[in-house]
């Protein structure tokens, strides 16, 4: 059976953002700040459940990433993935356990 994104976030943070399993290297610059590599788990779109239990698909990107990398981080702080720049639309959410989630749009905000 395959584990959800979050499942295996929670089972295992380090592997889930090793480079050489499920994470991607990218280019994180805060605003104001100065570029730096870091380990994402970037996902074009996602899916999520609803109250129903619907599945509701969002066309936006998101990234996990280690909370630790992105401090400091809010909107317009620039995520550059494969050579495409992204923006966050807000600060990253943290998830309590390590992992940040942020939000991406390819246009500032």
């Amino acid at each position: 059976m395959m584990s959800t994104l979050g499942e295996r976030a929670l089972a295992d943070a380090g592997s889930f953002l090793n480079e050489n399993d499920f994470a991607l290297r990218a280019s994180f610059t805060p605003v104001g700040g100065s570029a730096k590599w870091i380990s994402v788990d970037f996902l074009a779109s996602w899916q999520a459940m609803d109250d129903f239990g619907m599945s509701v698909e969002n066309a936006s990107a998101v990234a996990y990433a280690r909370a630790t990398d992105v401090t400091g981080a809010e909107s317009n702080s620039v995520l550059t993935i494969d050579s495409v720049t992204y923006y966050l639309l807000s600060a990253p959410q943290m998830d309590g356990h390590g992992l940040a989630v942020l939000y991406l749009s390819k246009d500032q905000v």
